[in-house]
């Protein structure tokens, strides 16, 4: 099987415990549910779909609207079903498999680290 088909796109590999060092050199993780995004994107847009197209034939807004929430709730609850994955920030690299007690140690993705390391030359120049 490939990574498309397992959760998230991109090069990935499988070990027990959480890296401490990827092999492109960086130190920098995150944590992230290993879930593939273009199923949870086509989910939600099967519903937004479904949605205008109620919308347009004139349904009461409770009907129209209803494809939404059954949407949101069956891509959460496929979300939560799967395990967590470690990405490294520089190479994206997906580490599978990571032992659930040293998922603690890692933080969620966060946007400031993500710039300072994959776009160190802008911080240059805004100091």
């Amino acid at each position: 099987m490939s990574a498309f088909s397992l959760g998230l796109i991109g090069e990935s590999t499988t070990q027990n415990e959480a890296p401490a060092l990827c092999r492109c050199g960086c130190k920098k993780f995150y944590k992230q549910t290993d879930f593939n995004r273009n199923l949870g994107l086509t989910v939600v847009g099967i519903a937004s779909v479904a949605t205008f197209a109620l919308a347009i034939q004139g349904y009461p807004w409770l009907i129209t609207w209803s494809p939404m929430p059954v949407a949101l709730v069956f891509d959460w609850s496929l979300s939560k079903s799967r395990p967590t994955a470690v990405i490294c920030y520089k190479c994206g690299l997906i580490y599978r498999g990571v032992d659930k007690a040293q998922l603690a140690n890692i933080e969620d993705f966060n946007l400031e680290v993500y710039d300072l390391i994959k776009y160190p030359e802008r911080q240059a120049s805004h100091s």
